[in-house]
């Protein structure tokens, strides 16, 4: 395992300031091993709340989290509000257009 560290600093220069500094630290893994079997779930908030931008950035952060899934795994979604409804096994690209911010 790799350990890298990084250092940021919110200004180079300070005379009277305080200079706030983050450290990032990076594990890397030697070898990657490839996960299959599982069974992912996206839930998806589709209520009143949800309308407009909120429900498409849900739908869009769905459809990258499924790309990143390796084949082999299993994807479900399960959407609520005032009522549950649930895709199982389903295709990503059939269901999430049908999504729709409309609950209470």
């Amino acid at each position: 395992m790799t350990i890298s560290i990084r250092t940021e600093l919110s200004h180079n220069y300070s005379f009277d300031s305080s200079i706030d500094c983050i450290f990032k630290l990076t594990l890397v893994a030697e070898s990657r091993a490839e996960a299959k079997g599982f069974h992912h779930i996206i839930v998806i908030d589709t209520s009143t709340s949800m309308a407009g931008q909120k429900i498409e950035l849900a739908k869009r952060g769905a459809e990258e989290y499924a790309k990143r899934i390796p084949s082999g795994n299993r994807v479900s979604i399960v959407t609520f509000s005032d009522t549950v409804h649930t895709y199982p096994e389903t295709d990503l690209s059939k269901v999430l257009p049908t999504i729709k911010a409309a609950g209470l």
